[in-house]
């Protein structure tokens, strides 16, 4: 079985209906969902894309949320990025849950042709229905089951999210 991959995006964007003709990819979702920084984009490995493992996604980026929200996850075939000639490296991810540092993943020498092919696999997985979401107050419980596990301290997470979880 081919390794998947993880990325969040907001689902509503890629489901609205466009005054575009049909095959036609809206910008939008493109420029919200897939914005670069060095030609890359950041995913997760996950081992199946039933929501236990899509929490981990959400365990490792919690402690670079901004605030707590209702949040969508993608889920990617890496074959379908090895068939259209995006590379996907391993990367060391941005995140105090150690175990999960080695699980990120880079879609990396990006261009706009490649972005495009990037974009094509997101919205061929949203309408295949391959979008995991969880709501305000999953999220709020994953990071406090996190933090009662000792896998996630309070003071790695950014103040406004420590005020909510200890609402």
């Amino acid at each position: 079985m081919t390794e998947l991959l993880v990325r969040k995006i907001n689902k509503a964007k890629w489901q609205e209906v466009h005054d575009l003709d049909p095959g036609e990819m809206p910008a939008d979702p493109v420029t919200s969902d897939l914005r670069t920084t060095d030609n890359r984009l950041s995913l997760w490995a996950v081992p199946s894309d039933d929501p236990a493992s899509i929490e981990q996604v959400v365990i490792a980026m919690c402690t670079t949320f901004d605030s707590l929200c209702t949040v969508d996850f993608v889920c990617l075939e890496k074959n379908d990025f090895d068939n259209q000639g995006v590379q996907i490296r391993h990367s060391p991810g941005e995140t105090h849950i150690t175990d999960l540092q080695e699980t990120h993943r880079d879609a990396v020498r990006l261009d706009l042709v490649r972005l495009g092919k990037f974009a094509d696999i997101v919205k061929k997985a949203v309408d295949l229905d391959r979008v995991t979401r969880f709501t305000k107050s999953k999220v709020k419980n994953i990071i406090l089951s996190a933090i009662h596990t000792n896998r996630l301290a309070v003071s790695e997470l950014k103040e406004h999210v420590k005020k909510e979880i200890e609402k």
